[in-house]
Formats: structure tokens, sequence, C-alpha cells
């Protein structure tokens, strides 16, 4: 009974900030409280993502695929919230109008994209000799 509660816990997880980007994206307008439990979700679910990664990769020595599924979809989600929180003024006005937020979060994706090939370099590496062994 718990891996089945535990089941729709990771599908809510990803099917919720779906659908609040679908919603984002007809202009529906949102609670700010409601935006912001998003972005300390999706923070506290990176969090969590990289310590996975960081646990299977170095500590157990294995890649998993759907693991890495999960990285490439929350890492993306978390940097598009976060950049939409911020650049909106959930969090504060005075932060939605700091300069260096209006420079960086049109590129939330593209931190998003370096984040991902900084895990996929890092994977490389560390099975290097299972990579090489395709060169030859």
């Amino acid at each position: 009974m718990r891996f089945q509660s535990l089941v729709f816990l990771w599908i809510g997880a990803f099917v919720v900030p779906g659908l609040v980007g679908l919603l984002l994206a007809s202009d529906t307008p949102l609670p700010r409280w409601f935006l912001a439990g998003l972005n300390i979700g999706l923070a506290l679910g990176t969090g969590l993502v990289m310590f996975f990664f960081i646990t299977s990769i170095y500590i157990i020595g294995i890649a998993c695929p759907w693991c890495i599924v999960v990285w490439a979809m929350t890492i993306p989600q978390f940097c598009a919230v976060t950049a939409y929180t911020l650049r909106t003024g959930v969090w504060s006005s005075r932060i939605a109008a700091n300069p260096w937020v209006q420079a960086f979060t049109p590129f939330s994706l593209h931190i998003a994209g370096l984040w991902l090939f900084v895990i996929a370099a890092s994977i490389v590496l560390q099975f290097w000799s299972f990579f090489s062994s395709w060169l030859s």
C-alpha cells in the first residue's frame, strides 16, 4: 500500500508542474502563494535529484536510465519556474527589479541545459572505461 502512495506522489510531482505551465501559458492568473509553493517544492525536488545523482554516480557507481530521465525533467522545470517567479515578483518587487534577475531569467533554459551538460560530462568522466570501449 505504501508503494502505491509513493507512485501517486511521483506522478503528481510531474503532472502538477506541467499543468501549472499550461495555465501560465494561457495567461491564467495564479496566486503568489501557489507559485511560491511550487517553486519551493521544485527546489526541494531538485535538491533530492542532485542527492540521488551524486549517490548513484559516485557512491553506488550506476547510471540508471530512469533516474537520468527524472534529472532531465526536474532541472529544467526548476530553472523555468524559478526564473518566472523571480521575474514576475512572486518573492518581492525588489527582486523582480534587480538588473541581474532581468538579465539572467530569460536564459533559464540555457542554464538548465548547461547544468544537464555538466551532469552528462561527469557521467562520461566517471564511467570513462566503459565509454572508451565504444571508441575502439
